[in-house]
């Protein structure tokens, strides 16, 4: 059983010295637009980096195995998501 959910998240960042600099310096060179995109693609770079593709196919693949064989769940309130 799987749960049908859109999930994100707010936070708010305080950056300073050496991480507010990269973030400047990835808006003048065009990396990115705003602080908050190019901290999404620091986020994404470091999945990228750390994770590797391989972490992402297997993934992929033990989702779709487990949604092959799971029939959704939709919830009307959070407390139907965890009885």
């Amino acid at each position: 059983m799987y749960y049908i959910l859109n999930m994100y998240m707010n936070i708010t960042l305080k950056l300073r010295g050496v991480p507010e600099e990269i973030v400047d310096r990835m808006i003048r060179a065009g990396i990115a637009e705003s602080k908050t995109e190019a901290v999404r693609a620091a986020l994404l770079f470091f999945e990228k980096e750390q994770l590797g593709d391989s972490f992402r196919q297997d993934f992929i693949e033990s989702t779709l195995d487990r949604l092959k064989t799971e029939k959704p769940v939709r919830a009307k309130t959070t407390g139907e998501l965890f009885q």
